[in-house]
C-alpha cells in the first residue's frame, strides 16, 4: 500500500483527515518515543482509559526508529479518543520560523489500522509529518476536502 506524506497541514485539513480516518479505523498504535513520562502528552481522555489489546517494545514503526527500544501500544479505537484528537490544533505544528514544535500528541507516534489491523495512516512527530493511505487520501479528494 502506498502512503501520501502530508506536513504543515491547517487545523480545517487535520479535522478533514480525522474525519476520513474515524469510520475506518479500529485500533491505535502508540509509540512512546521518548518514553511513558512524556510530558507533552496532554491529550484527555488518557490513554489509559483506552481498551489495550498489545504491548511491546519496538525499534522500528511506521514513521520512525530508534536504536533504542521503545514502548508500543496497541488500543482499540474509541470515539473518545478521536475527540480529543479533534481538540488538538494538528498532530504537530510549525511555528513561524518554520520550526517543528509538539501539540498535545507530544512525542508520541500514533498509527491508524483498520479492522484486519492493515495500516491506514501514520504521524511521525519527529519529522513532522502524516502519512495516508492512497484510500483515505482519495475519500478526502472526493469530500472536496
Amino acid at each position: 500500500m502506498s502512503f501520501l506524506q502530508v506536513s504543515d497541514i491547517t487545523h480545517g485539513e487535520h479535522l478533514a483527515i480525522l474525519r476520513a480516518l474515524r469510520p475506518r479505523t479500529a485500533f491505535l498504535d502508540f509509540v512512546y518515543t521518548a518514553g511513558l513520562t512524556d510530558i507533552e502528552w496532554t491529550l484527555e481522555p488518557p490513554v489509559w482509559a483506552l481498551e489495550l489489546v498489545e504491548e511491546d517494545q519496538v525499534t522500528s514503526w511506521p514513521g520512525g526508529s530508534s536504536t533504542t527500544p521503545c514502548l508500543r501500544r496497541r488500543y482499540v479505537s474509541a470515539h473518545s479518543i478521536f475527540m480529543a484528537f479533534r481538540q488538538q490544533a494538528g498532530f504537530f505544528l510549525y511555528d513561524g520560523t518554520g520550526a517543528l514544535r509538539h501539540t498535545g500528541f507530544g512525542s508520541v507516534d500514533v498509527s491508524f489500522l483498520d479492522r484486519q489491523q492493515e495500516l491506514i495512516a501514520y504521524t511521525s512527530t519527529g519529522q513532522g509529518y502524516v502519512a495516508i493511505s492512497e484510500q483515505v487520501a482519495d475519500s478526502l479528494r472526493g469530500s472536496g476536502a
